[in-house]
């Protein structure tokens, strides 16, 4: 899903987390992961492509 992100929208800026790396995210997040960030504002699993490109369009107006 990420690189189709990624061609659908060419502009934005992604930083890929590896929550793995972390305990506190993982006990944070746990089955929420994948988790999108803009600013203050996350998007939880399960999402599809749709629900996270009007996540973007979204927080980005």
């Amino acid at each position: 899903m990420l690189q189709l992100l990624r061609r659908s929208e060419p502009k934005l800026r992604i930083t890929e987390v590896d929550v793995a790396d972390s305990n506190y995210l993982v006990e944070l997040y746990g089955e929420k992961i994948p988790v999108v960030q803009l600013g203050q504002h996350e998007l939880f699993w399960p999402f599809s492509l749709e629900e996270l490109e009007t996540f973007i369009h979204t927080q980005n107006n």
